[in-house]
Order: C-alpha cells, then structure tokens, then sequence
C-alpha cells in the first residue's frame, strides 16, 4: 500500500509570483509593481499560529556556477521510470531531491519550498517555481508511485514541460522516503558563478524560450531594496551586466513577459565573500515587528506591508475597498484553482482594476502562497521583484486579501494602484 504525501506547492515554502503589470502614462516611465493595503472586508479567523520551525539541511559542497540544462539520470537506478513519468531528467535536481529525501527522513515530514529552492540554488540549479512531490513507501510500492508521479506531473499546467530531479533515503524500518521535484522551463542559464570577490562585475547570459517576449534582470542585494538592471533581449538570450560592491548573498532574478502575465523565468545566487548561507533565510524581516497573531490576515500583512515602507522612509500606503474586493475575487479563484497566477480568474490586473470601478495612472499586482501569514510577509521581502514592488514609492492605495484553500495554504492578492 502506498502511503504518501504529495504537495503541489508553486514556488517557496509559500510560492509567489511577482507582479509587474505596468500601465505607464507618457509623462511616467516607472514600471508598475506592488504595494499592500489594509483590512476592512476580512473573514479570516484571528489569533494564528505561526509555525517558523529553524531547518539546516545537509552539509553538501556547492556547485562552482548556476547553469543549465544539466541532462541526466538519478544516482539510484530505481528512480528511472519516476523521471521518464515526471519529464526530463537534471543533475542539480536530482541532487537536491536526494538531500531533501534525507530531510524527509531525518524530520519526519517533507522539505518546505524555501527549503527545496535552498538546495535547488546551492547545486547551481536556475529554475523556478518548484513543484514537489514526498512519499513514505516500501520499495515493493514503486510502480504504485510511478502512477502517482506521473498523475501528479500531468496536472501541473506546465505548457513548456518539465524538468525534473529525484532522490531516495532509507528510514530505519526500511521504507523508503523518496522525492520528486518538477520545475517548468522557460528559460536556462549560461554558467554565472556561485561565488565572486567584492568589486567584480559580470555578464548575465540567461536563454528563454519563445514564450518569453520580454526580459527584465532585477537584483536583490544583502540589504536595501531590490534594484532594476538594464537588460537586452536578443535571439531569445536575455543580456544584463552585474557589479557586486558588498559581501553578502545576491539574488538575481529575471523577469519574463508571458501572454499569461509578468513571472519569474530564471533565478541564480551569487555569493560575495567566505560565508556561503547555511540554509534558508529564517531570521525576522523587516516590517514584521508589528505582527500580531491577534490581527486579522489581511490587516496582519498590511500593517507589515507599511511597517516596511516606514522603515525604508516612504510613504505608506491606503487601503482601497474597491480594490479590496477584487483582490478577494483572484485570492478566492486561485484558491479553488490550487495555484497562483495572475491570468486564474477573470483577466489581468489591469481589467480586474478597471472593474472594479478605480481610475489609475498604473497598477501592480502581487500573488503569494503560504503557510501563514507571516511566511506570506517573509517570502514577499525575499523576492527581488516583490521587494522592489513592496517599496516603490508611486503607489498611494492597495487592495489585500487572503483566501484559506482546501489545501490549507493561503492565498494572498495585493493589488497596488498610482491614482
């Protein structure tokens, strides 16, 4: 009998996808981006509990670069025909699927996404929003999990396929824990090293395939807000050139154009400095001071929306009603979908503002999943694009809601208009 947990998580341990659907006037070349807002419709239960449990994964060496693809097979022999029912088979995945297995093993329940992106971005790995599947199976139940992976893979919505990685640890009774991670390819990265001295700069080569018609790199340093690099799109290779001045961890992420709307296509870690991160980022970010498991969900991640603004001296931001209830319309459709998009639901960011009756000069959207409210807050800042949108100054009103799933994720829109 097979006994199994399977998680179609998009993207962290709370999945998210930055929104940029700009709507520039002439006399304005800011691109649109994100904001928050505050709580006046919320039906979410107060006083909930936060679970932030603190996870090191296994010591591993890291990959000298991030590149891909890296075509290949698993290191147990046995994982083969879950790959051939997942999609194409990559060595970093693979190799971050066999440390999250042993993770299984050792803390008793699957890795978080945060923690799956941790060992996808140590292994070099460029690709986003991960998609996991765990089991606790005796080896006589494969071919029963072969059928599990291969139904799970085919509802996963991946236009452009997957790229998959799989990995196996032993429990003391002699079950097996196995993972399978899937991530659909829009893009791969020429090799851009792991790790640089202070002062040195780079040029960022990263291929995307043809449903990409636009291409934006945006950099997240150690500290301060997220910065826009100028990027060149030509022959389908996005071009960018990057300085890092300070030591620390940089993330850099590249923004594609999609029909669907603006998502992440690729993202790689540049290490500045001897001191690589352990595991993921689990320390407080700024704005969550004002957390309080009293509050209401929506009004939670405001405050901590405008908390964050304070910090940084910028404006804070209104809460809109009229923006309220369109953010609850998408949070409630990607809730019944399972997943997160901006084109689930009724049309983009722009039309959903439209209707909802408000005149703006642009618009912005965020949507996020998460365990809680504050992982909500905390994925959000770690995102170069969502951070860059949570601290531009041109927004002046919002609309925030969260929608709890079967699934028991939350699901956050935040719509942020310049009007």
């Amino acid at each position: 009998m097979l006994s199994s947990r399977t998680l179609p998580l998009f993207l962290f341990t709370a999945i998210i996808l930055p929104a940029c659907h700009p709507k520039k006037p002439a006399t304005d070349p800011l691109p649109a981006q994100l904001g928050k807002g505050k709580d006046s419709l919320s039906q979410n239960a107060p006083n909930e509990e936060v679970k932030e449990p603190i996870r090191l994964p296994p010591e591993r060496s890291w990959a000298s670069a991030t590149w891909s693809p890296r075509p290949g097979s698993p290191s147990e022999p046995e994982l083969e025909e879950l790959i051939k029912a997942c999609g194409a088979g990559d060595v970093a995945l693979h190799i971050a699927a066999q440390d999250a297995a042993q993770m299984q093993v050792t803390e008793g329940e699957a890795p978080t996404i945060q923690e799956i992106v941790f060992l996808m971005r140590r292994q070099g790995n460029s690709y986003v929003q991960p998609r996991l599947w765990a089991a606790t199976l005796s080896p006589q139940a494969l071919p029963e999990a072969v059928k599990s992976v291969n139904h799970w893979s085919s509802t996963g919505n991946a236009k452009y396929g997957y790229r998959c990685g799989a990995g196996l640890a032993e429990n003391p009774n002699g079950t097996w824990s196995i993972v399978v991670i899937a991530s659909e390819v829009l893009a791969d990265a020429r090799p851009i090293p792991l790790q640089v001295e202070s002062g040195k700069w780079l040029d960022i080569e990263i291929r995307v395939n043809e449903a990409v018609q636009g291409a934006n790199l945006i950099v997240l340093p150690p500290e301060g807000a997220a910065q826009q690099i100028t990027t060149e799109l030509h022959d389908g290779t996005a071009k960018a050139r990057v300085n890092f001045p300070v030591e620390g961890l940089y993330q850099l992420q590249l923004m594609g154009a999609l029909e669907g709307g603006p998502r992440p296509v690729a993202e790689a870690w540049v290490v500045v400095g001897p001191d690589r991160p352990r595991g993921p980022v689990s320390e407080a970010v700024p704005g969550e001071e004002v957390f309080s498991a009293k509050m209401e969900r929506d009004t939670a991640l405001f405050e901590m929306l405008n908390s964050l603004r304070r910090e940084a001296g910028l404006p804070t931001l209104k809460r809109m009603r009229k923006l309220d209830i369109a953010a609850r319309q998408h949070s409630a459709a990607m809730a019944r979908a399972g997943r997160i998009a901006h084109d689930i639901g009724s049309g983009t960011p722009d039309y959903r503002v439209e209707r909802s009756g408000v005149v703006a000069r642009a618009t912005g959207e965020n949507v996020a999943k998460a365990d809680s409210v504050l992982a909500l807050h905390r994925v959000l800042y770690a995102s170069p694009s969502h951070r860059e949108n949570m601290l531009l100054r041109r927004w002046n009103h919002v609309g925030i809601a969260i929608i709890e799933g079967e699934d028991g994720k939350l699901y956050a829109t935040e719509i942020f208009v310049d009007d």
